[in-house]
Protein backbone atom coordinates (compact mmCIF):
# COMPACT_ATOMS: atom_id res chain seq x y z
CA UNK A 1 0.00 0.00 0.00
CA UNK A 2 1.39 3.28 -1.26
CA UNK A 3 0.97 6.31 1.09
CA UNK A 4 -2.36 7.47 0.63
CA UNK A 5 -1.79 11.07 1.97
CA UNK A 6 0.83 13.12 -0.63
CA UNK A 7 2.82 15.69 1.04
CA UNK A 8 1.49 18.61 -0.32
CA UNK A 9 4.09 20.24 -1.47
CA UNK A 10 5.75 17.82 -2.94
CA UNK A 11 6.12 17.78 -6.64
CA UNK A 12 7.65 15.73 -10.02
CA UNK A 13 11.31 15.45 -10.11
CA UNK A 14 11.05 16.82 -13.63
CA UNK A 15 9.44 20.35 -12.41
CA UNK A 16 12.12 20.68 -9.64
CA UNK A 17 15.17 20.35 -12.12
CA UNK A 18 16.05 17.17 -9.88
CA UNK A 19 19.01 14.75 -11.77
CA UNK A 20 17.56 11.19 -12.75
CA UNK A 21 18.78 8.35 -10.18
CA UNK A 22 21.53 7.33 -12.66
CA UNK A 23 23.49 11.01 -12.65
CA UNK A 24 22.73 11.17 -9.02
CA UNK A 25 24.71 8.26 -7.91
CA UNK A 26 27.26 9.09 -10.84
CA UNK A 27 27.41 12.50 -8.79
CA UNK A 28 27.92 10.27 -5.54
CA UNK A 29 30.58 7.24 -7.30
CA UNK A 30 32.91 10.11 -8.69
CA UNK A 31 32.62 12.12 -5.73
CA UNK A 32 33.60 8.86 -3.43
CA UNK A 33 36.44 7.84 -5.31
CA UNK A 34 37.95 11.97 -5.56
CA UNK A 35 37.10 11.54 -1.51
CA UNK A 36 38.52 8.52 -0.97
CA UNK A 37 42.16 9.07 -2.69
CA UNK A 38 42.21 12.53 -0.65
CA UNK A 39 41.53 10.94 2.38
CA UNK A 40 44.06 7.93 2.11
CA UNK A 41 46.71 10.92 1.18
CA UNK A 42 46.15 13.25 4.12
CA UNK A 43 44.90 10.30 6.68
CA UNK A 44 42.41 12.36 8.49
CA UNK A 45 39.09 12.08 9.71
CA UNK A 46 38.55 16.07 9.34
CA UNK A 47 39.48 15.28 5.69
CA UNK A 48 36.79 13.09 4.92
CA UNK A 49 34.44 15.14 6.53
CA UNK A 50 34.84 18.21 5.29
CA UNK A 51 34.46 15.94 1.53
CA UNK A 52 31.25 13.86 2.60
CA UNK A 53 29.48 16.64 3.87
CA UNK A 54 28.91 18.95 1.32
CA UNK A 55 28.55 16.19 -1.05
CA UNK A 56 25.91 13.80 0.72
CA UNK A 57 23.85 17.66 1.62
CA UNK A 58 23.93 18.30 -2.35
CA UNK A 59 22.44 14.62 -2.21
CA UNK A 60 19.68 15.48 0.19
CA UNK A 61 18.38 18.61 -1.51
CA UNK A 62 18.38 17.08 -5.08
CA UNK A 63 17.95 13.30 -4.60
CA UNK A 64 16.57 12.83 -0.75
CA UNK A 65 15.32 9.72 -1.56
CA UNK A 66 18.87 8.32 -2.64
CA UNK A 67 20.41 10.06 0.20
CA UNK A 68 18.26 7.50 3.12
CA UNK A 69 19.44 4.80 1.69
CA UNK A 70 23.36 5.74 1.57
CA UNK A 71 22.70 6.88 4.99
CA UNK A 72 21.86 3.79 6.16
CA UNK A 73 25.22 2.35 5.38
CA UNK A 74 27.25 5.28 6.41
CA UNK A 75 25.70 5.11 9.98
CA UNK A 76 26.55 1.09 10.16
CA UNK A 77 30.10 1.49 9.05
CA UNK A 78 30.58 4.74 10.47
CA UNK A 79 32.66 2.27 13.67
CA UNK A 80 34.44 0.22 11.15
CA UNK A 81 36.01 3.51 9.21
CA UNK A 82 36.52 5.62 12.31
CA UNK A 83 38.80 2.82 13.38
CA UNK A 84 40.43 2.19 10.12
CA UNK A 85 41.32 5.89 8.97
CA UNK A 86 43.85 7.41 11.09
CA UNK A 87 43.52 10.86 12.68
CA UNK A 88 40.47 10.58 14.72
CA UNK A 89 40.80 13.08 16.96
CA UNK A 90 40.27 16.78 16.09
CA UNK A 91 41.10 20.09 18.27
CA UNK A 92 38.36 21.89 16.48
CA UNK A 93 35.70 19.59 17.13
CA UNK A 94 37.20 18.20 20.61
CA UNK A 95 36.01 15.19 19.46
CA UNK A 96 35.82 12.93 15.96
CA UNK A 97 34.64 15.28 13.28
CA UNK A 98 33.35 11.84 11.54
CA UNK A 99 30.21 11.86 13.54
CA UNK A 100 29.07 15.03 12.19
CA UNK A 101 28.38 13.74 8.86
CA UNK A 102 25.43 11.97 9.92
CA UNK A 103 23.58 14.63 11.65
CA UNK A 104 24.14 17.40 8.98
CA UNK A 105 22.61 14.58 6.81
CA UNK A 106 19.33 13.84 8.74
CA UNK A 107 19.60 17.60 9.57
CA UNK A 108 19.10 18.68 5.93
CA UNK A 109 16.49 15.64 5.18
CA UNK A 110 14.64 17.63 8.11
CA UNK A 111 14.65 20.71 6.25
CA UNK A 112 13.45 18.97 3.19
CA UNK A 113 10.81 17.31 4.85
CA UNK A 114 9.94 20.62 6.70
CA UNK A 115 9.59 22.04 3.05
CA UNK A 116 7.16 19.52 1.55
CA UNK A 117 4.89 19.73 5.27
CA UNK A 118 5.99 17.42 7.39
CA UNK A 119 4.21 19.64 10.54
CA UNK A 120 0.98 19.61 8.23
CA UNK A 121 -2.09 17.25 9.62
CA UNK A 122 -0.32 16.57 12.85
CA UNK A 123 -1.87 13.75 14.94
CA UNK A 124 -1.45 13.07 18.80
CA UNK A 125 1.47 11.44 18.43
CA UNK A 126 2.97 14.02 15.81
CA UNK A 127 2.20 16.93 18.31
CA UNK A 128 3.57 14.77 21.43
CA UNK A 129 6.99 14.48 19.16
CA UNK A 130 6.76 18.68 18.42
CA UNK A 131 6.72 18.87 21.79
CA UNK A 132 9.29 17.00 22.92
CA UNK A 133 11.74 18.44 20.20
CA UNK A 134 10.73 22.17 21.32
CA UNK A 135 11.55 20.96 24.61
CA UNK A 136 15.42 19.50 23.55
CA UNK A 137 16.10 22.86 22.10
CA UNK A 138 15.24 24.51 24.96
CA UNK A 139 17.38 22.67 27.63
CA UNK A 140 20.14 22.83 25.28
CA UNK A 141 20.23 26.20 27.51
CA UNK A 142 20.02 25.06 30.47
CA UNK A 143 23.02 26.17 32.71
CA UNK A 144 23.07 22.98 35.12
CA UNK A 145 24.30 20.64 32.54
CA UNK A 146 27.75 22.46 32.52
CA UNK A 147 27.78 25.57 29.67
CA UNK A 148 25.81 25.72 25.99
CA UNK A 149 28.32 23.58 24.92
CA UNK A 150 27.15 20.22 26.78
CA UNK A 151 23.67 21.23 25.62
CA UNK A 152 24.43 21.51 21.70
CA UNK A 153 26.58 18.68 21.76
CA UNK A 154 23.54 16.93 23.28
CA UNK A 155 21.41 17.87 20.66
CA UNK A 156 23.47 15.78 18.24
CA UNK A 157 22.72 12.45 20.18
CA UNK A 158 19.19 13.29 21.16
CA UNK A 159 17.40 15.63 18.73
CA UNK A 160 18.94 15.13 15.50
CA UNK A 161 17.52 11.31 15.42
CA UNK A 162 14.23 12.43 16.31
CA UNK A 163 14.34 14.82 13.57
CA UNK A 164 14.16 11.74 11.11
CA UNK A 165 10.63 11.19 12.53
CA UNK A 166 9.03 14.38 10.18
CA UNK A 167 11.58 12.47 7.68
CA UNK A 168 9.57 9.67 7.51
CA UNK A 169 6.25 11.13 7.54
CA UNK A 170 7.10 12.54 4.09
CA UNK A 171 10.19 11.09 2.06
CA UNK A 172 9.35 7.58 3.09
CA UNK A 173 7.76 5.44 0.82
CA UNK A 174 6.91 1.73 0.22
CA UNK A 175 9.77 1.31 -2.15
CA UNK A 176 12.60 3.41 -0.29
CA UNK A 177 11.09 1.17 3.02
CA UNK A 178 11.78 -1.91 1.54
CA UNK A 179 15.12 -1.11 -0.36
CA UNK A 180 16.01 -0.09 3.62
CA UNK A 181 14.94 -3.29 5.30
CA UNK A 182 17.19 -5.37 2.75
CA UNK A 183 19.71 -2.91 3.65
CA UNK A 184 19.45 -3.56 6.80
CA UNK A 185 19.59 -7.10 6.52
CA UNK A 186 22.34 -7.67 4.29
CA UNK A 187 24.36 -5.43 6.57
CA UNK A 188 23.55 -6.84 9.93
CA UNK A 189 24.91 -10.73 8.47
CA UNK A 190 28.08 -8.90 7.29
CA UNK A 191 28.28 -7.63 10.82
CA UNK A 192 27.47 -10.63 12.36
CA UNK A 193 30.20 -12.55 10.52
CA UNK A 194 32.83 -10.01 11.38
CA UNK A 195 31.59 -9.97 15.08
CA UNK A 196 31.92 -13.60 15.26
CA UNK A 197 35.40 -13.70 13.50
CA UNK A 198 36.76 -11.06 16.76
CA UNK A 199 35.20 -13.20 19.26
CA UNK A 200 36.75 -16.83 17.80
CA UNK A 201 39.84 -15.69 15.73
CA UNK A 202 41.52 -12.44 16.64
CA UNK A 203 40.60 -8.39 16.47
CA UNK A 204 42.90 -6.99 13.70
CA UNK A 205 45.39 -4.85 14.19
CA UNK A 206 42.50 -1.29 13.91
CA UNK A 207 40.23 -3.11 16.38
CA UNK A 208 42.89 -4.25 18.71
CA UNK A 209 44.15 -0.22 18.58
CA UNK A 210 40.95 0.95 19.02
CA UNK A 211 40.09 -1.31 22.12
CA UNK A 212 43.76 -0.27 23.79
CA UNK A 213 43.39 3.47 23.94
CA UNK A 214 39.38 3.25 24.04
CA UNK A 215 38.92 2.14 27.75
CA UNK A 216 35.54 0.75 26.76
CA UNK A 217 35.03 -1.72 30.04
CA UNK A 218 32.19 -3.14 28.63
CA UNK A 219 34.02 -4.40 26.24
CA UNK A 220 35.72 -6.74 28.82
CA UNK A 221 33.94 -9.71 30.33
CA UNK A 222 36.44 -11.31 32.56
CA UNK A 223 38.76 -14.08 31.87
CA UNK A 224 40.79 -12.10 29.61
CA UNK A 225 37.64 -12.38 26.77
CA UNK A 226 37.08 -9.27 25.22
CA UNK A 227 33.36 -8.44 23.58
CA UNK A 228 32.86 -8.56 20.15
CA UNK A 229 31.74 -4.71 18.31
CA UNK A 230 31.54 -6.03 15.24
CA UNK A 231 31.68 -2.67 12.58
CA UNK A 232 29.99 -0.78 14.97
CA UNK A 233 31.00 1.58 17.63
CA UNK A 234 30.23 0.08 20.45
CA UNK A 235 29.24 -3.36 21.60
CA UNK A 236 25.48 -2.54 22.54
CA UNK A 237 24.83 -0.79 19.12
CA UNK A 238 26.81 -3.95 17.51
CA UNK A 239 23.65 -5.90 19.17
CA UNK A 240 21.25 -4.16 18.80
CA UNK A 241 21.87 -3.63 14.99
CA UNK A 242 21.81 -7.39 15.09
CA UNK A 243 18.60 -7.33 16.46
CA UNK A 244 17.04 -5.13 13.77
CA UNK A 245 18.77 -7.53 11.41
CA UNK A 246 16.20 -10.08 12.95
CA UNK A 247 13.58 -8.22 12.73
CA UNK A 248 14.54 -7.27 9.15
CA UNK A 249 15.02 -11.09 8.18
CA UNK A 250 11.44 -12.14 9.65
CA UNK A 251 9.63 -9.59 8.24
CA UNK A 252 10.98 -10.04 4.88
CA UNK A 253 9.27 -13.90 5.13
CA UNK A 254 6.37 -12.08 4.37
CA UNK A 255 4.91 -12.91 1.42
CA UNK A 256 7.86 -13.96 0.11
CA UNK A 257 8.65 -17.71 -1.66
CA UNK A 258 8.97 -20.81 0.38
CA UNK A 259 12.99 -20.95 -0.99
CA UNK A 260 13.44 -17.14 0.32
CA UNK A 261 11.20 -17.63 3.26
CA UNK A 262 13.90 -20.50 4.57
CA UNK A 263 16.31 -18.16 3.45
CA UNK A 264 15.56 -15.44 5.52
CA UNK A 265 14.67 -18.11 8.60
CA UNK A 266 18.53 -19.40 8.10
CA UNK A 267 19.71 -15.50 7.90
CA UNK A 268 17.81 -14.95 11.48
CA UNK A 269 19.47 -18.41 12.96
CA UNK A 270 22.66 -16.82 12.20
CA UNK A 271 21.90 -13.41 13.92
CA UNK A 272 20.26 -15.00 16.80
CA UNK A 273 23.43 -16.83 17.73
CA UNK A 274 25.61 -14.02 17.33
CA UNK A 275 23.56 -12.28 19.17
CA UNK A 276 23.76 -15.31 22.02
CA UNK A 277 27.26 -15.09 21.75
CA UNK A 278 27.38 -11.30 21.97
CA UNK A 279 25.76 -11.80 25.52
CA UNK A 280 24.05 -8.90 26.03
CA UNK A 281 21.50 -10.03 27.89
CA UNK A 282 18.83 -7.25 27.53
CA UNK A 283 18.83 -7.74 23.92
CA UNK A 284 18.04 -11.46 24.31
CA UNK A 285 14.75 -10.60 26.09
CA UNK A 286 14.37 -7.23 23.80
CA UNK A 287 15.09 -9.94 20.76
CA UNK A 288 12.25 -12.36 21.65
CA UNK A 289 9.83 -9.85 22.79
CA UNK A 290 10.01 -8.32 19.11
CA UNK A 291 9.52 -11.38 17.58
CA UNK A 292 6.65 -12.26 20.07
CA UNK A 293 5.09 -8.74 19.51
CA UNK A 294 5.65 -9.30 15.55
CA UNK A 295 3.70 -12.49 16.25
CA UNK A 296 0.69 -11.00 17.70
CA UNK A 297 0.11 -8.74 15.28
CA UNK A 298 0.82 -11.12 12.07
CA UNK A 299 -2.50 -13.00 13.99
CA UNK A 300 -4.00 -9.66 15.32
CA UNK A 301 -4.42 -9.98 18.70
CA UNK A 302 -5.91 -7.46 21.12
CA UNK A 303 -4.11 -5.74 24.20
CA UNK A 304 -4.22 -8.66 26.26
CA UNK A 305 -3.24 -10.79 23.59
CA UNK A 306 -0.35 -8.78 23.06
CA UNK A 307 0.60 -8.84 26.45
CA UNK A 308 0.22 -12.55 26.86
CA UNK A 309 2.42 -13.55 24.05
CA UNK A 310 4.96 -10.68 25.57
CA UNK A 311 4.69 -12.69 28.49
CA UNK A 312 5.58 -16.19 27.34
CA UNK A 313 7.99 -14.51 25.39
CA UNK A 314 10.04 -13.78 28.29
CA UNK A 315 9.53 -16.58 30.43
CA UNK A 316 10.45 -18.86 27.63
CA UNK A 317 13.96 -17.04 27.41
CA UNK A 318 14.31 -16.94 30.90
CA UNK A 319 13.39 -21.00 30.95
CA UNK A 320 15.57 -21.69 28.27
CA UNK A 321 18.54 -19.96 29.95
CA UNK A 322 17.86 -21.63 33.02
CA UNK A 323 17.96 -25.11 30.79
CA UNK A 324 21.09 -24.34 29.30
CA UNK A 325 23.21 -23.41 32.78
CA UNK A 326 26.60 -23.02 31.99
CA UNK A 327 30.45 -24.36 33.47
CA UNK A 328 31.37 -23.21 36.95
CA UNK A 329 34.30 -21.72 35.48
CA UNK A 330 35.94 -21.89 31.98
CA UNK A 331 39.29 -21.90 30.86
CA UNK A 332 41.92 -18.81 30.37
CA UNK A 333 40.49 -16.69 27.33
CA UNK A 334 37.52 -19.32 26.55
CA UNK A 335 35.56 -16.89 24.90
CA UNK A 336 32.47 -19.50 23.32
CA UNK A 337 32.49 -20.75 27.27
CA UNK A 338 32.93 -17.21 28.94
CA UNK A 339 30.66 -15.73 26.38
CA UNK A 340 28.00 -18.61 27.02
CA UNK A 341 28.16 -18.66 31.00
CA UNK A 342 27.39 -14.77 31.03
CA UNK A 343 24.63 -15.39 28.15
CA UNK A 344 23.07 -17.72 30.58
CA UNK A 345 22.83 -15.90 33.76
CA UNK A 346 19.69 -14.61 32.06
CA UNK A 347 17.79 -18.05 33.59
CA UNK A 348 18.38 -15.43 36.48
CA UNK A 349 17.66 -11.91 35.97
CA UNK A 350 16.95 -11.16 39.98
CA UNK A 351 20.64 -13.53 40.81
CA UNK A 352 23.82 -11.85 41.64
CA UNK A 353 25.38 -12.32 38.53
CA UNK A 354 22.73 -10.42 36.46
CA UNK A 355 22.88 -6.35 36.30
CA UNK A 356 18.87 -5.68 35.77
CA UNK A 357 18.60 -4.89 39.44
CA UNK A 358 21.43 -2.19 38.71
CA UNK A 359 19.54 -1.15 35.78
CA UNK A 360 16.43 -0.55 37.83
CA UNK A 361 17.93 1.74 40.45
CA UNK A 362 19.67 3.64 37.61
CA UNK A 363 16.79 4.61 36.25
CA UNK A 364 14.78 4.98 39.68
CA UNK A 365 17.38 7.71 40.42
CA UNK A 366 16.73 9.49 37.11
CA UNK A 367 13.41 9.39 37.57
CA UNK A 368 13.38 10.53 41.09
CA UNK A 369 15.83 13.50 39.92
CA UNK A 370 13.15 14.60 37.56
CA UNK A 371 10.96 15.35 40.35
CA UNK A 372 13.46 16.46 43.06
CA UNK A 373 14.84 19.20 39.88
CA UNK A 374 11.66 19.88 37.94
CA UNK A 375 13.30 21.61 35.28
CA UNK A 376 16.31 18.71 34.51
CA UNK A 377 19.82 19.04 33.52
CA UNK A 378 19.81 19.69 30.35
CA UNK A 379 19.64 18.03 27.14
CA UNK A 380 23.16 17.27 27.26
CA UNK A 381 23.60 15.70 30.66
CA UNK A 382 22.81 12.28 30.11
CA UNK A 383 25.07 11.87 27.13
CA UNK A 384 28.70 11.29 25.95
CA UNK A 385 28.85 15.05 25.72
CA UNK A 386 28.96 15.74 29.12
CA UNK A 387 31.65 13.81 29.06
CA UNK A 388 33.47 15.32 26.57
CA UNK A 389 32.75 19.01 27.41
CA UNK A 390 32.28 18.91 31.15
CA UNK A 391 35.45 18.39 33.34
CA UNK A 392 33.30 17.86 36.66
CA UNK A 393 33.82 14.36 37.75
CA UNK A 394 29.80 13.37 38.08
CA UNK A 395 29.11 15.08 34.37
CA UNK A 396 27.27 12.56 32.75
CA UNK A 397 24.72 11.28 34.42
CA UNK A 398 23.11 8.47 31.95
CA UNK A 399 21.26 6.21 33.11
CA UNK A 400 21.20 3.29 30.46
CA UNK A 401 17.64 3.82 29.67
CA UNK A 402 14.92 6.38 28.71
CA UNK A 403 12.67 6.86 31.35
CA UNK A 404 15.70 7.89 33.88
CA UNK A 405 17.18 9.77 31.36
CA UNK A 406 14.06 11.91 30.59
CA UNK A 407 14.05 12.68 34.43
CA UNK A 408 17.24 13.92 34.90
CA UNK A 409 17.52 16.09 31.45
CA UNK A 410 14.30 17.28 30.78
CA UNK A 411 12.76 17.36 34.68
CA UNK A 412 9.24 17.00 35.03
CA UNK A 413 8.89 17.86 30.78
CA UNK A 414 10.56 14.38 30.25
CA UNK A 415 8.82 12.56 32.68
CA UNK A 416 5.08 13.89 30.99
CA UNK A 417 6.69 13.61 27.12
CA UNK A 418 8.48 10.44 26.89
CA UNK A 419 5.91 8.10 27.99
CA UNK A 420 3.39 9.97 25.95
CA UNK A 421 5.71 9.48 23.24
CA UNK A 422 6.59 5.90 23.83
CA UNK A 423 2.58 4.81 24.28
CA UNK A 424 1.61 6.90 21.36
CA UNK A 425 4.51 5.40 19.37
CA UNK A 426 3.92 1.62 20.00
CA UNK A 427 -0.03 2.12 19.49
CA UNK A 428 1.16 3.28 16.27
CA UNK A 429 3.42 0.88 15.40
CA UNK A 430 1.19 -2.08 16.46
CA UNK A 431 -1.28 -0.55 14.46
CA UNK A 432 0.45 -0.55 11.29
CA UNK A 433 1.48 -3.44 11.43
CA UNK A 434 -1.62 -5.37 12.17
CA UNK A 435 -3.38 -2.88 9.60
CA UNK A 436 -0.70 -3.43 6.75
CA UNK A 437 -0.45 -6.93 7.93
CA UNK A 438 3.12 -6.64 5.50
CA UNK A 439 6.86 -6.32 5.48
CA UNK A 440 7.23 -2.85 6.18
CA UNK A 441 4.36 -2.50 8.78
CA UNK A 442 6.05 -5.69 10.78
CA UNK A 443 9.31 -4.16 10.53
CA UNK A 444 8.53 -1.12 11.95
CA UNK A 445 6.95 -2.55 14.87
CA UNK A 446 9.55 -5.09 15.59
CA UNK A 447 12.20 -2.31 15.47
CA UNK A 448 10.16 -0.21 18.02
CA UNK A 449 10.62 -3.42 20.21
CA UNK A 450 14.04 -4.34 19.87
CA UNK A 451 15.14 -0.85 20.72
CA UNK A 452 12.36 -0.31 23.27
CA UNK A 453 13.74 1.96 26.21
CA UNK A 454 16.68 3.22 24.00
CA UNK A 455 14.81 5.42 21.46
CA UNK A 456 16.69 8.57 23.11
CA UNK A 457 19.95 6.73 22.97
CA UNK A 458 21.65 8.84 19.89
CA UNK A 459 25.06 6.70 20.72
CA UNK A 460 23.49 3.79 18.54
CA UNK A 461 24.20 5.42 15.58
CA UNK A 462 23.16 2.69 12.94
CA UNK A 463 20.05 2.06 15.40
CA UNK A 464 18.00 4.98 16.95
CA UNK A 465 17.46 7.33 13.80
CA UNK A 466 15.95 4.33 12.02
CA UNK A 467 13.64 3.78 14.71
CA UNK A 468 12.04 7.53 14.88
CA UNK A 469 11.80 7.53 10.81
CA UNK A 470 9.49 4.28 10.70
CA UNK A 471 7.84 5.79 13.53
CA UNK A 472 7.26 8.80 11.54
CA UNK A 473 6.20 6.27 8.33
CA UNK A 474 3.86 4.80 10.70
CA UNK A 475 2.09 7.73 11.89
CA UNK A 476 1.45 8.81 8.67
CA UNK A 477 0.26 5.15 7.32
CA UNK A 478 -2.38 5.27 10.14
CA UNK A 479 -3.85 8.75 9.25
CA UNK A 480 -4.27 7.52 5.77
CA UNK A 481 -5.68 4.34 6.48
CA UNK A 482 -8.09 6.53 8.76
CA UNK A 483 -8.90 8.92 6.23
CA UNK A 484 -9.23 5.86 3.24
CA UNK A 485 -11.69 4.23 6.44
CA UNK A 486 -13.93 7.39 7.04
CA UNK A 487 -14.00 8.83 2.88
CA UNK A 488 -17.62 8.62 2.31
CA UNK A 489 -18.17 5.56 -0.23
CA UNK A 490 -19.50 6.27 -3.95
CA UNK A 491 -23.38 5.54 -4.42
CA UNK A 492 -25.61 5.27 -7.30
CA UNK A 493 -28.29 7.86 -7.67
CA UNK A 494 -30.82 7.75 -10.09
CA UNK A 495 -30.17 10.14 -13.43
CA UNK A 496 -32.87 9.18 -15.68
CA UNK A 497 -34.33 5.75 -16.61
CA UNK A 498 -32.08 3.43 -17.92
CA UNK A 499 -28.86 5.91 -16.04
CA UNK A 500 -26.89 6.10 -13.10
CA UNK A 501 -24.15 8.13 -12.08
CA UNK A 502 -21.62 8.47 -9.47
CA UNK A 503 -22.01 10.22 -5.57
CA UNK A 504 -20.23 10.61 -3.19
Amino acid sequence: MSTLIPAPTQQPAEQQGAPSGGQTWLLILVTAVVGGIVVSAAGTHTALMLILVPMLVTVALLSPKSLLVLLVVWMTLLGLLRRLIPGGHSAVFSGDPMLIVGPACIFFLFVVAMNRGAFHRRSALATTVLCFNVVCVLEAFNPAQGGTTVGLGGLLFVLVPMLMFWVGRVLLDDVDARRIIWVVAVLSVASAAYGLYQEFNHFPSWDARWIASSGYTALNVGNGVVRAFGASSSAQEYATFLGLGVVAWLSLRRGASRFRGLLALCAAGFLAYAIYYEAQRTLLFLGVLAVGVMFAARLRLRPFGVFLVAVLAIVGVVTFAHQLGGSSSCPPNDAACTLANRANTAGDPLGQQSSLSGHISETRQGIKAGYQHPLGRGTGSTTLAASRFNSSSRASRGTEFDPGNAGTAFGIFGLVLYPMTLILGLRAGYRVAVRRNDTIGLFALGAMTVDLLQWLNGDLYSVTWLVWLFIGWADLQNQAIDLAETAPSPVLEPLAPGRRRWTS
